[in-house]
């Protein structure tokens, strides 16, 4: 299994992993913090994560594209269908969330930085609220909320790598396609009204598929409309 870097605290662990993947850290490999101190979302966003949360990172040997948006759905559906094992309804929003019922129960980031071999390495970061979360800019859960009995962060960070390392060894093996049937059985965003805001403009449609190259599709006024980047807004969700 991938090995699992441990820390008591840290500022970020996808700073840590990309600062371990630009040395001579061999990847595949992980890094656990207890407590995150300066964590970040899309966009350079602040990410609240409390002491006994998870937090952490998987890093993956890869070029930067196209694998960075398939490697975030990988380690999206790893944990969404661990999550439904412990009771929770999770379902997985383009393009980088993880909610049940519309609220937001954790969140992924996806960075790319070069390695010494050459090769580069994709860290894919989760944050996953295990308990109760207050003054969030959005409605929010927790597994606590859902499950039965809530593990430990450590303990279900060791069975998330497991489903990750598997995932990674059948992403080799097969390539990504598994991933795209993955994703839209899990999916909370298809079939949604949507907005995607973007850096220069503003899409609105119905999400209808997720393309080969794991972008979503938009069916416009103008026509179908592929969508690589953007922030995603449910528009049936946000009305309710």
């Amino acid at each position: 299994m991938m090995k699992i870097h441990t820390y008591n605290s840290l500022e970020s662990t996808n700073s840590e992993a990309l600062r371990l993947a630009s040395t001579e850290e061999p990847s595949p490999f992980a890094v656990f913090t207890h407590q995150q101190r300066a964590g970040r979302g899309r966009n350079q966003r602040h990410w609240e994560s409390a002491a006994g949360n998870l937090t952490a990172t998987w890093v993956f040997p890869t070029k930067i594209s196209p694998t960075m948006a398939q490697l975030g759905v990988l380690v999206g559906v790893s944990a969404c269908d661990l999550l439904r094992d412990l009771g929770c309804p999770a379902q997985l929003k383009w393009p980088n969330d993880l909610l049940v019922q519309n609220n937001k129960l954790g969140g992924m980031l996806s960075e790319y930085t070069p390695t010494p071999t050459g090769t580069g390495a994709l860290a894919v970061g989760l944050g996953m609220n295990l308990h109760p979360v207050k003054d969030l800019d959005q409605p929010a859960t927790s597994v606590q909320e859902w499950a039965s009995s809530v593990p430990e962060a450590l303990d279900l960070m060791h069975r998330l790598t497991e489903r990750i390392d598997s995932a990674w060894t059948r992403y080799r093996q097969e390539g990504g396609t598994f991933l795209i049937h993955a994703w839209r059985e899990r999916s909370a965003t298809l079939g949604q009204s949507v907005r995607i805001e973007r850096t220069n403009d503003t899409v609105t449609g119905k999400a209808v598929d997720i393309a080969p190259d794991f972008s979503l599709l938009l069916h416009t006024e103008s026509g179908l409309v592929s969508i690589h980047v953007g922030d995603c807004i449910h528009l049936r969700a946000a009305a309710l």
